[in-house]
């Protein structure tokens, strides 16, 4: 999934938006693929396919659903 909440600070038009990307199973194959390279902040729930994601650079921003459980 991506999302954009905002426009860029040099006032674009462009439409707000968010994109859902289908995987036939929950392995976490499809996010390190999707991921790759990728290295910045990840806000997600607690989905154990993200754990390898934290081991290569990326920071784990935890949603704050969970953190209340």
């Amino acid at each position: 999934m991506g999302l954009r909440r905002r426009r860029p600070a040099s006032g674009g038009t462009a439409p707000l938006a968010t994109r859902y990307r289908f995987t036939p199973d929950r392995t976490a194959a499809h996010p390190m693929a999707h991921l790759a390279g990728f290295r910045s902040f990840l806000q997600a729930d607690a989905y154990a396919g993200y754990d390898g994601l934290y081991r290569s650079g990326v920071t784990e921003v935890a949603c704050w659903v969970h953190f209340q459980r």
